[in-house]
């Protein structure tokens, strides 16, 4: 059963500043991330602060790279969502 997304923070405002093709992505790979988060995150590392867990993608033509930190929920049914960084 995948998680459900809580989105808190600054993530909500930095995916609604994407353009809508990008905006989309994002939101693909949060779903993405919902099925399967400890296949596919990590412990986060220098810059980021260390109590998050850390994704990372790029979109499909490899031009934006984002990463998304985010923690286990308590309830152990949610992700909580925190912040998006994208650079290109």
């Amino acid at each position: 059963m995948p998680y459900e997304a809580l989105l808190l923070g600054k993530i909500q405002s930095q995916i609604d500043a994407l353009d809508p093709a990008l905006r989309s992505t994002v939101f693909d790979h949060i779903m993405r991330l919902c099925d399967e988060p400890t296949r596919l995150s990590r412990s986060s590392y220098y810059p980021y602060p260390p109590e998050f867990q850390l994704y990372e993608f790029v979109d499909p033509t490899g031009d934006h790279r984002f990463v998304i930190l985010f923690r286990y929920h308590v309830d152990e049914v949610r992700l909580v969502l925190f912040a998006l960084g994208h650079s290109q």
